[in-house]
């Protein structure tokens, strides 16, 4: 089982391992209360990570910073309740969940190829769930998207649900109550997710359909649906959309929920989470997407600042309002494959097209062909420049698969990595990939939210030559 490997790789002693111990009591600078301490050990044989991160799933807030060379001890990082956070290397490469919660000991372990893990039973199950959940919809994908019936695709998670249940069960002497049910409901909630994907998404099944009856299971109130909210918020859709036939505001839908939600708290989270949630991921909201514009995110805004999840909303607008069309485009930094690099405002003067991709992303792939007809097409034309900007988190990895492809000749091949967490990526509001930008030649974005590369793209560019 995966968390029993993780749980023996932590207890092991190798003896080359290199040991740096530091003991943190994360508490507020105010306050001494013991209750709500973590006590956290840090061990590691890889001299290359400086520091690790713990933030907060929830609020994406960071708990800790974690020294592990100095004497810089993490301060004011009291922690008040149960829930999800995240063990992560500076760059974002390496994460791992972690259960936090007041007076937690544990132990946390940096391995020589820089994968994290603790000695945390809850922590391993709770990675487990994670884990299982892709390679399980990898390994029956033929089966899943294939031509069984969607009663067989809802069984066949159901089974998966139960079988990973009994292995949380298993533990359970050895975890707290509130360990369990976090653990209980994530396992629900993972599988959920995926069967809200397949039936809104994959095939577009009315709300009404009895596909949906798993949703029923999902309770309104729960302060656990925080850490995977989207399943209530897609719950409140179909039952508002069953109600109602169509969406015809989003003050509707926010209406709605409030009707259905007796927990304030869990409101207010759900209201800022499902703003940001039609900006950063607006493919899986098309209805509601339909609705939404600039006037419409200030409205809400400026409704919604008493709230105490506020800067949720108020960072995925800084993304929206950066990114639209007529703003200046941020003037960001990206490397060419021999080293060199480039900055936007260099491109002053031409209208620049901009695919930001990953050799990671099945459809960036299935796109990039048609990009570089783009560029083939413009090569001779010196007032139009199509970059290619790899959002990979390894120039290895990019240059590689360039080679492989025998694609290392492209001029416009660039790389930002792991650009989905730079700036560039708030800047320009890259929450998913393949992301299409179009650039006048003054700097000023003509458009963000292209679909695909396509003849509309070479239409839009050959408008702005004209003008020239």
């Amino acid at each position: 089982m995966v968390f029993t490997k993780d749980i023996w790789f932590i207890s092991a002693k190798a003896e080359s391992m290199k040991y740096i111990i530091l003991l943190i009591s994360l508490t507020a600078l105010v306050s001494c209360d013991t209750k709500s301490e973590l006590n956290i050990t840090t061990e590691t044989d890889n001299t290359n990570i400086d520091s690790i991160y713990i933030t907060e799933s929830i609020t994406e807030r960071i708990i800790t910073r974690i020294a592990l060379k100095g004497n810089n001890l993490a301060t004011n990082t009291k922690v008040d309740s149960i829930t999800i956070g995240q063990i992560q290397t500076k760059d974002g490469k390496q994460s791992y969940l972690t259960i936090l919660r007041p007076t937690k000991d544990f132990k946390i372990c940096i391995k020589s190829d820089s994968t994290i893990a603790t000695n945390n039973i809850g922590d391993s199950l709770l990675n487990y769930l994670w884990k299982s959940n892709n390679e399980f919809i990898a390994k029956n994908s033929s089966i899943i998207f294939g031509s069984i019936s969607s009663d067989s695709v809802a069984e066949l998670f159901n089974n998966f649900r139960i079988v990973r249940k009994e292995k949380i069960d298993k533990h359970a002497d050895k975890l707290t109550t509130e360990e369990r049910e976090l653990l209980h409901y994530q396992n629900d909630a993972r599988v959920y997710s995926f069967l809200f994907y397949f039936g809104r998404i994959v095939k577009n099944y009315p709300p009404e359909d009895d596909f949906f009856q798993f949703s029923e299971n999902i309770n309104n109130d729960t302060n656990w649906a925080k850490t995977l909210p989207q399943n209530l918020l897609y719950k409140h859709e179909i039952n508002y959309l069953t109600s109602f036939d169509s969406l015809t505001s989003m003050s509707s839908f926010i209406n709605y929920m409030d009707s259905q939600t007796r927990n304030k708290d869990l409101l207010a989270f759900l209201k800022a989470i499902y703003i940001s949630e039609i900006i950063e991921s607006p493919s899986y909201w098309e209805r509601h997407q339909k609705l939404f514009n600039s006037v419409i995110l200030q409205q809400a805004i400026d409704h919604e600042k008493t709230n105490t999840y506020s800067e949720l909303i108020t960072k995925s607008a800084h993304s929206f309002f950066s990114s639209q069309k007529g703003v200046k485009a941020y003037n960001f930094t990206a490397e060419r494959i021999d080293g060199s690099q480039i900055r936007l405002n260099e491109l002053r003067g031409k209208i620049v097209f901009i695919d930001s991709w990953a050799t990671w992303c099945g459809p960036c792939i299935a796109h990039r062909p048609r990009v570089l007809e783009l560029a083939k097409k413009y090569e001779n034309e010196s007032r139009v420049e199509i970059l290619m900007i790899s959002m990979d988190a390894s120039k290895d990895v990019w240059s590689k698969f360039l080679s492989k492809m025998n694609q290392h000749g492209n001029s416009g091949d660039l790389i930002i990595e792991n650009g989905m967490r730079t700036m560039y990526g708030d800047k320009f509001n890259v929450q998913s990939i393949p992301k299409y930008i179009l650039i006048d030649q003054f700097g000023v974005i003509i458009k963000s939210d292209i679909a695909a590369p396509s003849k509309a793209v070479e239409d839009m560019i050959e408008r702005e030559l004209s003008k020239m």
